[in-house]
C-alpha cells in the first residue's frame, strides 16, 4: 500500500472524531436522569381545603368525595356569607398556614342574610373560590333527582322532597343534616328513567339553570357544581 495522503488521514481522524462524539453523546443520555413521570406510578395528589358555614351537611357530603387522586379537608365553622369568609382568611394565615393546597373554596348558603352578594365577592378578592346555593345546600341535592328550572322554590320542603327520592332506598335525610353513606350513594348511582348517572344530571341543570339567570344570585340557583366539577373531573354534557 502507498503512503497516504495527508487530506486522506485528515478525513479518517474527522470521521474518528465524529464517532466519538457521538458515543459521547449517546453516554450522557444513558446517563442522565429521566425526570417524567414513569408510566404506571401515582399522579400527584390534588388538595382542596374547603371552608363551609354547615358543620354537618357539607363536611359529611364533601369528605365523601376523597380518593386517590383528590384530598378534601373541610372546615365547618358555624358561620355564614361575610363572616364565614372572614373566618376562612384567619384559618389560612393561622391553623393552615404551613399546609399547600391547589384550591381554596368557601362554601355557604344564600338563607335570610343580606350580605350574600357581598361575601361572593369578598371571597373571589380574598382568592377563593365560591359554591354558593341560594337559598341552600339542599337544592343542589334535588337536582339530582328533580329537573326544575330554577323557579323559586319555598326552602322548608327541601327535606320532605329529598325524603321522597330518597326513603324508597332506606335512607333518610333528618334533623341533623348530616349526609349518610347511603344517601351519598344514591346521589351518586344511576337514575332509572334515564340511564345516566344522578350527579351528570344535577351538573347539567344546576349549569342550565346559572348560565339561564340575568342575575347569577337568583333563587334558585346553586354553583356547588362548580366545585363538583373541580374535584371530580365531571364535565356538563354536550347539548345535541
Amino acid at each position: 500500500m502507498g503512503v497516504k495522503r495527508r487530506k486522506d488521514i485528515e478525513q479518517e481522524a474527522a470521521r474518528a472524531a465524529r464517532k466519538q462524539e457521538r458515543k459521547s453523546r449517546k453516554a450522557a443520555l444513558v446517563q442522565e436522569p429521566n425526570l417524567e413521570r414513569a408510566e404506571g406510578t401515582e399522579p400527584l395528589r390534588k388538595k382542596i381545603i374547603l371552608f363551609a358555614e354547615g358543620k354537618n351537611t357539607e363536611t359529611s357530603y364533601f369528605k365523601q368525595f376523597n380518593s386517590s387522586l383528590v384530598t378534601i379537608e373541610t372546615v365547618g365553622t358555624g358561620k355564614s356569607t361575610c363572616k364565614l369568609v372572614n373566618e376562612a382568611i384567619i384559618l389560612l394565615q393561622s391553623k393552615y398556614k404551613n399546609k399547600q393546597f391547589n384550591e381554596k373554596w368557601v362554601v355557604f348558603d344564600k338563607d335570610d342574610n343580606n350580605d350574600f352578594d357581598q361575601a361572593i365577592q369578598l371571597a373571589k378578592q380574598s382568592g377563593f373560590k365560591v359554591a354558593y346555593s341560594n337559598q341552600a345546600i339542599e337544592y343542589w341535592f334535588i337536582l339530582h333527582f328533580n329537573d326544575h328550572q330554577g323557579g323559586a322554590m319555598p326552602r322548608n320542603i327541601y327535606s320532605d322532597l329529598i325524603n321522597q327520592y330518597i326513603n324508597p332506598d332506606d335512607a333518610i335525610y333528618d334533623e341533623t343534616k348530616v349526609v349518610s353513606s347511603k344517601f351519598f350513594d344514591i346521589m351518586q348511582a344511576n337514575d332509572l328513567q334515564t340511564g345516566k348517572s344522578r350527579l351528570q344530571l344535577a351538573v347539567d341543570r344546576a349549569d342550565k339553570i346559572y348560565k339561564g339567570k340575568r342575575d347569577k344570585t337568583e333563587e334558585s340557583v346553586t354553583t356547588i357544581h362548580h366545585l363538583i366539577q373541580s374535584i371530580t373531573g365531571i364535565k356538563c354534557s354536550k347539548k345535541k
